[in-house]
């Protein structure tokens, strides 16, 4: 299968040619931020399960798209449950950010 753009339709630009700066001003180490966040996204899909929050009446709590824009753009806090992809990891083998003080 081949995907091939619609007539009338053009791809959206790739990020990775403007999010690290263009000609002089251009990031060095681009490749080497690029291939940490890959990996770091790997690893941490590796080992937990990321879902949609599921509510006290068994409904799943769909998460509100709804960019906050600034200097930065972010997304607004939502909810999700983040759980361990296998039993031998319990909830107390495993810091996920609710301990952090720095």
């Amino acid at each position: 299968m081949r995907f091939l753009p619609r007539e009338g339709y053009t791809f959206p630009p790739d990020p990775r040619l403007y999010v690290f700066g263009t000609g002089k001003r251009i990031f060095p180490e681009r490749y080497l931020a690029d291939t940490l966040f890959f990996i770091t996204a790997a690893m941490i899909l590796s080992v937990f399960d990321i879902e949609k929050k599921v509510g006290k009446d068994g409904k799943v709590i769909e998460p509100v798209v709804n960019p906050i824009t600034g200097a930065t753009t972010h997304m607004t806090p939502y909810e999700c449950a983040i759980k361990p992809r296998y039993r031998l990891l319990s909830a107390g083998d495993v810091d996920i950010g609710k301990n952090n003080t720095g």
